[in-house]
């Protein structure tokens, strides 16, 4: 049987457009967000909120590198999460973080219509946790109660949860 290499590599480029952006989710396949992409460590008095309201829906920022106070950083997509929590560990990515450095996670839900949705952090260990759906803060530790729901829109196509 004859290899042909220009057939592999067409097949390779069309999977790679039908499955997209390494971290896109499909929310009426799954309703735990598995798919992020981790950019970081900061320090801890960096303005986050700035920069999370600077992302796109689409995920173009993914391929850029950002310099920030002379140092460059490059988002991190690493696999989904496979287990039943969707959960996943930042020292996996970043073993020399200080508990107090800053990360933000990042990740593309898609939506075939505009609904309402119930946040959940399930594990805030050694972090300050908030939730933005579309640049809408919609939980942070610091002010929202822990025994009362977080709630958000995503809309019709492309989300962006950080």
């Amino acid at each position: 049987m004859k290899f042909n290499l220009k057939y592999y590599i067409a097949v390779y480029l069309i999977f790679g457009l039908l499955v997209g952006s390494p971290v896109i989710n499909y929310i009426e396949n799954a309703y735990r967000i598995r798919n992020f992409a981790f950019l970081g460590p900061f320090p801890k008095n960096f303005n986050s909120d700035s920069l999370i309201k600077t992302l796109d829906n689409e995920g173009a920022f993914l391929d850029k590198v950002l310099s920030i106070n002379g140092r460059k950083y490059k988002w991190k997509t690493p696999a989904g999460s496979a287990g039943s929590f969707g959960f996943h560990n930042v020292w996996n990515y970043y073993p020399n973080i200080k508990s107090e450095e800053i990360v933000i996670a990042t990740a593309l839900v898609s939506s075939t219509s505009k609904q309402s949705v119930i946040a959940d952090i399930m594990n805030e260990w050694y972090c300050r946790t908030s939730i933005y759906i579309n640049s809408n803060k919609i939980y942070d530790r610091l002010t929202s109660k822990r025994d009362e729901f977080s709630r958000g829109v995503l809309n019709e196509g492309n989300n962006l949860i950080s």
